[in-house]
Parts: structure tokens; C-alpha cells; sequence
């Protein structure tokens, strides 16, 4: 079963790893070192939010959104930034349900 939680400053090493993998998969152009100082940042300062999803206590994958205020309507919404699946668990639904928990 599919577990999704959202992150704390525990998750750092799991996230930085997943991170990384995501570097590996879509490689963008920054050092994961880099990111690795960013993250527990982004968590402390809440201004992203983290979703990780894991199968029996193994994260196989996380999305990140930032939120957002539209002043004209008065609503806050959240973008997606980033979301990654780890190979061997994609098509078992585990994007889907992290969008979802992003909604």
C-alpha cells in the first residue's frame, strides 16, 4: 500500500536522496549538493511543501509545491514544481495519488 505523508525536517536524507535520482532521470543543471542545503530551508521556512510517498517504509517517490496568493481573485493556490517517481514503481499509480494529495 501507498502511503503519503507530508515532509519534515526527518525526511531530509530521503528526500536529498530522491533528489538525486531525480537529477539522474531528468538532469538538471544543479549540483544536488546544492539542493541538499536547500531543502531542510525550504521545509523550515515553509515555503514549499513536500509530499513523499512511500511502500512499506521505503519512499519511492515526493512532489514539491509552492504556494501562491492571486491577489485579484484573493485565493491561494499551489504550483508544481518538481514530482518524481522512483523507475521501479512507475505505473502503479503512485504520481496520480501524489497529485492528488497536492489538490
Amino acid at each position: 500500500m501507498t502511503n503519503i505523508q507530508q515532509a519534515t525536517s526527518e525526511n531530509i536524507e530521503d528526500i536529498t536522496a530522491l533528489f538525486d535520482e531525480y537529477k539522474v532521470f531528468y538532469k538538471p543543471k544543479y549540483d544536488i549538493n546544492s539542493v541538499a542545503a536547500l531543502i531542510p530551508e525550504r521545509i523550515t521556512e515553509s515555503d514549499s511543501v513536500i509530499f513523499l510517498a512511500d511502500i512499506d517504509v521505503q519512499v519511492v517517490g515526493f512532489t514539491q509545491i509552492y504556494p501562491m496568493f492571486l491577489s485579484v481573485s484573493m485565493q491561494k493556490l499551489y504550483v508544481l514544481k518538481h514530482i518524481y517517481v522512483d523507475p521501479t514503481h512507475k505505473g502503479k499509480g503512485i504520481g496520480k495519488i501524489l497529485l492528488n494529495r497536492g489538490k
